[in-house]
Formats: C-alpha cells, sequence, structure tokens
C-alpha cells in the first residue's frame, strides 16, 4: 500500500504509472494476437478477430465483479476492517471462478450456435470452431485474474497486478511466436497456436494470482466464512456487479449500433466500407491515448473507496476532483500531441487515401471530446468506489441509447447524409454524458451507495 496522505497529488500518480504501464500490457496481449495471425494468413487473423469479440462478451460478466471487488475491498481497508477484506476477497475470488466454470461449460455445449449468430463465411468456419474451442476453456482463467487483479487494486498492491500481467504479455507474444510458427523443435501449430498461447498464459497468470493471494493469507476457507455474513454482503455484491454489467453490455452494444449506422450510411458502397474503416481505425489510434484514462478511472476508484470506508467524503470528493484535474490536463495534451502527428500515423496505418480522409475525421472530433470522455470515465470509477454503479450505469446508458445513437442517425443520415453526421453526434453526446454525470456527481447521492456497518 503507498504510504502517503490520502488526498496527496503524490499518491494519485503513485497509483496511475503502474496501471497505466498493465493497461499497455494488456493491449499489446490482443494486439500480438491479431498481429501473429496475420502473418499466417487474412482468414486467420480474421477468426482470431472474431474469437476475441466472442471472449470480451464472455468476460462482461467479470467485469462486473471486479467493480464489486474493488468497491467492498476498497471500503473495508478504509474502515480498517482485515476480516472484510479477505471475506470479500474470498467470495469475489470463489464466485468468479464458479462464474466461469458455468459459462465455459455452457460456451462448450452452445458452441455451434455461438458461431451461427456471427453468419461467417464457411471457409472461416473450421478455423472459428478451433480457436473458440481453446478461447472458451481460458474463461475461467480470464475470471481468476481480472478479479484477482481488482481485489489487488483494492488494497493499492498495485505493482502486483503489474507484474502478474507482465508475466501472462510476454508468455503471451512468446508462444504465439513458438506454438504458432513451431520454434524449437515443436510442431507447427498455425493459426490454433496462437489460441493455445492465450490458453496457456491465462492459466500461469491465474495460477501466480492465486499463489501470492494464498501466500498472504488473503483467502479464506469457505467454512470459514460465516453463512450469516454471506447472506448480509452477498446483496451488496449484486447490487454493484449488475448496474456494472449493464453498463459494459449497453457501451459495447451502442458500439455496435454505431457501426451498423455508419455500414447503412446514404452514401455510395465504396464510402460506406471506407467509412467503416474509418471509425475502425480512428477507434484503434485513439485507444492510445484512452489508455492512461483506465488507470485515472482505477485510482479515483479505489482512493474514493477508501475514503469514503473510512467515513471521509469530503476527503473523497476532493480526490475525485484533484484526479481529474490531473488527468484532464494531461489527456488535453496527449491528444494534441497525437493530433500534431495525425497525418504521419494516419499514413503509417492506412494506405488508402478515401479511408485515411474518414479516419481523420472521425480523429478530429473524438480528440476534441478526449477532456469529456476522461471526465465521465473518471466520475464512472468515482461512483464504482462508492459502490453507486447505478449511476454510471444511468448516465452511460441515457446519453448513449437517448443521444448518440438517435443523434447520429439523424445527423448522418437524414441532415448531412455523410459519416461526419456520426462524428459530430459522437462528439456531442460525450458532452452530455460528461455533463449528467458531473452534475450526478455535484449532487453527492453518490456517496450514500457505502456498505452499511
Amino acid at each position: 500500500m503507498i504510504p502517503s496522505s490520502p488526498s496527496s497529488y503524490k499518491k494519485i500518480l503513485s497509483l496511475i504509472w503502474p496501471q497505466f504501464i498493465m493497461t499497455v500490457l494488456q493491449f499489446t496481449i490482443g494486439y500480438s494476437d491479431i498481429y501473429v495471425a496475420g502473418k499466417i494468413s487474412p482468414e486467420a487473423q480474421a477468426a482470431i478477430g472474431i474469437t476475441s469479440q466472442y471472449l470480451f462478451v464472455f468476460l462482461i460478466l467479470a467485469q462486473g465483479f471486479s467493480s464489486a471487488c474493488i468497491a467492498t475491498i476498497s471500503q473495508s481497508l478504509g474502515a480498517k476492517e482485515p476480516l472484510s477484506i479477505k471475506r470479500y476477497t474470498s467470495l469475489c475470488l470463489y464466485a468468479s471462478i464458479l462464474c466461469g466454470v458455468f459459462l465455459s461449460t455452457l460456451g462448450l455445449v452452445f458452441i455451434d450456435a455461438l458461431i451461427a449468430i456471427f453468419s461467417v463465411p464457411k471457409e472461416l468456419l473450421p478455423l472459428l470452431e478451433k480457436t473458440l474451442f481453446l478461447y472458451i476453456l481460458a474463461i475461467p482463467f480470464y475470471y481468476v485474474n481480472l478479479v484477482s487483479v481488482a481485489v489487488f487494486r483494492a488494497k493499492q498492491k498495485v505493482f502486483y497486478p503489474l507484474f502478474f500481467t507482465a508475466i501472462v504479455a510476454v508468455l503471451n507474444l512468446i508462444g504465439n511466436f513458438i506454438f504458432a510458427f513451431g520454434y524449437f523443435g515443436l510442431p507447427v501449430f498455425g493459426y490454433q497456436g496462437i489460441a493455445f498461447a492465450t490458453l496457456f498464459s491465462a492459466f500461469i497468470g491465474s495460477t501466480f494470482c492465486v499463489i501470492v493471494l494464498f501466500l498472504q493469507k488473503s483467502l479464506l476457507r469457505i467454512k470459514h466464512i460465516p453463512r450469516d455474513w454471506i447472506k448480509t454482503s452477498l446483496p451488496y455484491l449484486v447490487k454493484v456487479a449488475v448496474p456494472a454489467t449493464l453498463t459494459n453490455i449497453v457501451w459495447q452494444g451502442g458500439y455496435f449500433a454505431l457501426f451498423a449506422i455508419v455500414a447503412t450510411l446514404p452514401i455510395e458502397t465504396s464510402l460506406q466500407t471506407a467509412a467503416i474503416a474509418g471509425i475502425a481505425t480512428g477507434n484503434r489510434i485513439e485507444s492510445l491515448v484512452f489508455l492512461i484514462t483506465f488507470s485515472f478511472s482505477s485510482t479515483a476508484s479505489i482512493l474514493v473507496g477508501e475514503e469514503l470506508g473510512a467515513k471521509n467524503p469530503t476527503n473523497a470528493k476532493k480526490i475525485a476532483i484533484k484526479t481529474m484535474i490531473i488527468g484532464i490536463l494531461f489527456i488535453s495534451l496527449l491528444s494534441a500531441i497525437l493530433w500534431y502527428y495525425v497525418d504521419g500515423v494516419i499514413a503509417f496505418t492506412v494506405p488508402d487515401l478515401t479511408v485515411a480522409i474518414d479516419t481523420k475525421n472521425y480523429l478530429f472530433w473524438n480528440l476534441l471530446a478526449t477532456p469529456f470522455v476522461f471526465m465521465s470515465m473518471t466520475l464512472a470509477g468515482v461512483f464504482t468506489g462508492a459502490g453507486a454503479t447505478l449511476f454510471s450505469f444511468i448516465v452511460m446508458g441515457s446519453s448513449t441509447w437517448f443521444v448518440r445513437i438517435p443523434l447520429s442517425y439523424i445527423l448522418g443520415h437524414l441532415i448531412l447524409k455523410e459519416a461526419n453526421g456520426v462524428w459530430i453526434a459522437m462528439f456531442i453526446s460525450q458532452i452530455i454524458q460528461s455533463s449528467f454525470g458531473l452534475y450526478l456527481f455535484s449532487a453527492n447521492k453518490w456517496q450514500k451507495f457505502t456498505l452499511k456497518k
């Protein structure tokens, strides 16, 4: 745990930078899979890309568990209740294992139905079946990883998850090349080797997490967790986890809806394709900026939760404001630097001129919106630490489905009749979303969602 004043800028920054590096490593895990698959064949790259989307859907519930972990453990840390920390750690981890095994089993039983959802070309079916099988087997290990990382974050032991993530990233990268291309005398597994590397690295990472938790005596045996305590504590975990899960669902659903709106713009087919490529490429480029946003959001969660657990709501609000000030200044500078070099970045990423134009237009409006996006995500982190994930669901759900989606259709299909209409709608919706979140934050009702002792 970082031994400095709870509200100091030093403490905030000391928690942010390890989590930022960890987020970058997580990004490289997914990127290396796609990169190596591209070295094999376009079909392999497509199969791995589709499989990654399936995996993300399966892990949405794990992200809800993680939010519940951060809220309960950080608040218990502030309240100086070590026994509660152990109980919540154990309950969250055991529940995540059960959930991961259940979803993995369900996925294996209905694997054919899952594949049919995407209506993929016939030539991709053999590849997708084999890669998806191995990815589904990895689900329980991913659940353990995600929840364990949330536990260490909530305890402010951020170097542990950084270490675990580094191990997974290195093993996954090395495994991709070894298993896919048959280095060191091993058979050439091709695209299946990428999926196996994912399964292997996730297993090793989860094993390390559990071993460290046991060595630190952070886990209790199930029989040592009182049933009466579980009955009184489980409802709060559900109260935090369910809205957090729904937030991820409506957010991702909104992103898919945006793709559908862009894909059906009243323009030539070639321009539709360019617009789709523009949003996909632009999103990948801007993700380099938003990686830092996740570390700020997580830091706000754990520090706000700690202060609310210690019954210091005023200090909790000060931490949230300080985190937003630091982050908005930093993210704005980062966005300005990216925009200054945007032509070179796009030229390196996109060879097609039409796609490059759409990508630049997308980045203009979305980089302009970065301070508002950062504010929204940081406030979501504040609400998570307080256990008020319901507020995040209301803010993001309403701004996505009542503002961004209909406004994108109106501007893109009816008024401007081009992709720029969608990009402008995204910009406007981010202003509205952050304003709504700021209003709820200033009203202080989020502080009433904390654990009741």
